[in-house]
C-alpha cells in the first residue's frame, strides 16, 4: 500500500489499517498484484498496475512522468528467503508484463525502492 496511498495516511493505518485497505481494493475487483506459487504455497509477490493507481508515485517530483503516454508500473517485489536468488522475481516479472498487456499496457516500468 506504500506507493497506494499519501504519506500521511500510510503512517496513520499501517498494519490493519493498510491490511483493511488492500482488502477494499479486492473487495472492488482490482487486481493489485501477482503471486508466485511454488508447491501449492505462495512463495513471490510482485505489486503491478496502471500508474494512476500508486498516487505516491504519481506526485513524486524524482520519479515524475516524462509524458503523458498511459503506462504501467511494478513498483514491488517479495520473495520467501527460501526461494530467493532462483529465478521467482524474474518469473514474476514476466508474468507481471504479462498481465499488463492483456489489459492494454502498451508502456511498461518498472520501480525499485529499496529500504
Amino acid at each position: 500500500m506504500w506507493w497506494r496511498l499519501k504519506r500521511s495516511e500510510f503512517d496513520q493505518k499501517k498494519g490493519a489499517g493498510t491490511k483493511r485497505a488492500f482488502k477494499q481494493l479486492i473487495a472492488r475487483g482490482q487486481v493489485p498484484g501477482l503471486l508466485a506459487y511454488a508447491e501449492g504455497e505462495p512463495v513471490g509477490w510482485c505489486s503491478v498496475a496502471p500508474r494512476e493507481d500508486f498516487s505516491a508515485l504519481e506526485r513524486s517530483r524524482i520519479l515524475r512522468r516524462v509524458d503523458e503516454e498511459p503506462v504501467w508500473s511494478v513498483v514491488c517485489f517479495f520473495v520467501s528467503k527460501p526461494y530467493r536468488r532462483k529465478g521467482v522475481t524474474h518469473r514474476l516479472l514476466t508474468a507481471a508484463i504479462e498481465h499488463a498487456r492483456e489489459h492494454g499496457a502498451k508502456i511498461i516500468e518498472q520501480m525499485i525502492r529499496g529500504k
